[in-house]
């Protein structure tokens, strides 16, 4: 069995999750395995780890809204557009993929990360490598 690293299946995920439904996305079907070149300047990769850490604090708890999460967190310090910050033009327009798909990106995001702290339960009297 493969090990994929978590950096890569949250890749994934937000390929599956968001890349689907982005106006950038290239008109041929594409893996999920697959990078795209529009990766690079997508206001999702470029803050995965970001989104990593509010899905892990926030685990559950959806007491503080994701938005206001991520205007804290992540655009107040962003510097992907002309307008970054909190008065953000493509945020507020809804042209910046991370605020288009915030949402539908930060479940899978929880769910990869509990999957992954979860230790794996071996039955009882099973030995290792068996």
């Amino acid at each position: 069995m493969q090990h994929v690293p978590t950096l890569e299946l949250l890749k994934r995920a937000v390929r599956y999750a968001a890349c689907t439904h982005c106006h950038k996305r290239p008109r041929a079907s594409f893996s999920h395995n697959a990078a795209r070149p529009c990766e690079v300047e997508c206001t999702i990769f470029a803050n995965l780890a970001k989104l990593a850490k509010i899905a892990h604090d926030d685990a559950g708890n959806r007491c503080a809204p994701m938005e206001r999460q991520m205007r804290e967190q992540i655009c107040l310090n962003c510097h992907a557009h002309a307008s970054a910050g909190n008065d953000c033009e493509q945020r507020v327009n809804r042209e910046c993929p991370l605020s288009i798909h915030l949402l539908e990106v930060i479940e899978p995001i929880e769910r990869i990360l509990k999957r992954r702290a979860t230790p794996i339960r071996r039955p009882a009297g099973a030995l290792k490598g068996t």
